[in-house]
């Protein structure tokens, strides 16, 4: 290890030189070369920091940028990271980050000797420049500023891809950014943080795991095991003698893989494949650590170890079942950080009651979205645990009545905690609620509604039941004598700017007009609040919307969409 260091140390010298004679290729060159010496980047700051300056000196901001960033992430305590970041973000034209890392370096200096004076001394001098450049900005065109994007683009748009943050982006896949030039390749290389996603299927997988981890520095913080890749490596785990797939996969194809950073984990195909988390290998022993945990599988499977998991924020399930009592309730109660909750079954999926409870039921106060699609039995959920924060809830394909799960969170919505009397659960900050083949009763979802105030988006969608008491009561005026300043005079889910009735049989053309009307122009004006106009309006399949009235209902709503039925349907009926 001491021969390694020291040669990395010798290289990291010579780029100094080439640094300071001017040679900022060489330079850039030899601090590559250093990093790549190493067993374990990375390795200190001034590499990083020294590259930096260099990638500041021909004008790649982007890469500047971050390596500065990485600076910072290694010595938080010291300055030059920072004026780093504020030299970069000056020159990228991106002037308040850069009086805010100007200001954070200065408050990581240490007053009082001469070399802090000659700093704060070139601190000032930046922050003149950045003036400067403030004043160039107001006085300079518009044409000026329209047409210098176009000269920027091909490098800002690095600093762009990896932002001073610790999350890649996702939405851009990493080998399209290497694909572009050499410059982006090259910036592309030097950053772990976008490597740090490792799909494999079964082409030439262990080929792209050991380019990608060797890339991330062995971080790899989200695995994306596809089918095709469990069926090859069920197949070549023989060829192989591998003793376990588990064996294959963790000692084979991810041998140089750091186990530790793994965070999210999706996994297809669980059920032809279920032994692999079933030994006591490695993949079983990081499932305690991870965030977000998706299983999109071909068949229904019981899944028993889900409640060791204790650190989810994420968790998908699609035709998979929980097994044991009261299994889905102790996830809920273990991860208290978990946000995301989507649960897909054809199965008959119970949430039983038969083991012990808590005495109060579990709050999950972080969880901001459900889905609950197949025969999942929705009112015991609802009745065991509370979500005060919930924003989006989806019900679909419940051949279950889910009225009693309605009453229950309307009944829930009235509550009082017993400690400081404050709602445990009113749904007020329910933005979204859809609701797609299911039985209720209209009359409970009504009630449920008048406990949604911040409720943005409502779809009830074949679902084949009379839609006009819950579009009437859309409309309706009510008077509320509850409140402290006095009488209210409120209408039912005053945000609501988006609707959806598709394939509602019963929806005619009368309470549809009636409902866009009085919410136009913040309603009626005897209302104590305003209510938003619906922006938003979808009834594609029904038959008894009159084509009469479409042109009126297009000048006062953004969107509309009413397909009577598609080309298939149509013909079919003739």
């Amino acid at each position: 290890m001491a021969a390694i260091s020291t040669t990395w140390q010798i290289v990291f010298k010579h780029g100094i030189s080439y640094f300071k004679n001017g040679r900022y290729d060489e330079s850039i060159q030899c601090f590559n070369e250093a990093s790549l010496l190493s067993s374990r980047p990375p390795l200190t700051p001034d590499l990083y920091d020294s590259r930096a300056s260099a990638y500041l000196k021909i004008g790649n901001i982007g890469a500047a940028l971050l390596d500065a960033k990485s600076v910072i992430e290694l010595a938080p305590e010291q300055w030059q990271g920072y004026y780093r970041a504020a030299q970069g973000f000056l020159r990228s034209k991106k002037l308040d980050k850069a009086k805010y890392m100007l200001d954070k370096a200065r408050m990581k200096v240490v007053t009082g000797d001469e070399s802090s004076r000659k700093r704060m001394s070139d601190f000032d001098t930046l922050e003149k420049e950045i003036g400067a450049a403030e004043r160039t900005g107001a006085t300079a065109g518009s044409s000026s500023s329209k047409t210098t994007p176009i000269f920027l683009e091909a490098t800002s748009t690095p600093s762009h891809i990896h932002p001073f943050g610790t999350n890649p982006t996702p939405t851009i896949h990493v080998l399209h950014l290497t694909w572009v030039c050499k410059s982006w390749r090259r910036i592309a290389h030097s950053t772990p943080p976008l490597w740090r996603r490792l799909a494999l299927t079964g082409v030439r997988a262990e080929k792209k795991a050991q380019y990608w981890i060797g890339l991330a520095g062995g971080k790899i913080q989200e695995l994306i095991l596809k089918k095709s890749f469990l069926e090859v490596a069920e197949t070549s785990r023989f060829a192989d003698k591998a003793q376990s797939l588990d064996h294959y996969i963790t000692k084979k194809v991810l041998k140089h893989m750091k186990w530790d950073f793994l965070r999210r984990f999706t996994m297809y195909d669980w059920s032809n494949h279920r032994r692999l988390l079933y030994n006591d290998g490695t993949l079983t022993r990081v499932l305690p650590q991870l965030e977000s945990l998706e299983m999109p599988n071909e068949a229904s499977e019981p899944v028993p170890w889900i409640t060791v998991i204790a650190a989810l924020r994420t968790l998908r399930l699609r035709k998979v079942s929980l097994s044991g009592d009261n299994a889905l309730i102790k996830v809920l109660e273990s991860n208290p950080d978990l946000e995301t909750l989507e649960l897909d079954t054809r199965s008959q999926f119970r949430v039983t009651t038969t083991g012990p409870l808590s005495r109060h039921p579990p709050l999950s106060s972080s969880l901001a979205y459900i889905s609950l699609t197949g025969p999942i039995d929705v009112s015991k959920l609802f009745d065991s645990v509370n979500f005060p924060n919930l924003r989006i809830l989806k019900i679909g394909h419940n051949f279950n009545s889910i009225s009693p799960a309605l009453r229950s969170m309307t009944q829930r919505a009235s509550e009082f905690a017993p400690d400081n009397e404050v709602p445990c659960s009113g749904y007020a900050s329910l933005e979204e609620l859809r609701i797609s083949s299911c039985a209720f009763e209209p009359i409970d979802l009504v009630s449920f509604l008048g406990a949604c105030a911040s409720l943005r988006a409502l779809e009830v969608s074949r679902c084949g039941l009379d839609m006009s008491l819950i579009l009437e009561s859309l409309v309706r005026i009510s008077v509320s004598t509850s409140s402290s300043s006095g009488a209210e005079i409120t209408m039912l889910c005053p945000a609501l700017t988006e609707l959806n009735v598709s394939h509602s049989p019963q929806v005619t053309t009368g309470p549809v007009v009636r409902l866009v009307k009085a919410r136009l122009d913040g309603g009626d004006a005897s209302l104590s609040y305003p209510v938003s106009a619906i922006e938003r309006l979808t009834m594609d399949g029904c038959l008894r919307i009159e084509h009469t009235a479409l042109p009126w209902l297009r000048a006062r709503v953004k969107t509309l969409s009413c397909v009577y039925a598609d080309r298939k349907s149509a013909g079919y009926k003739r």
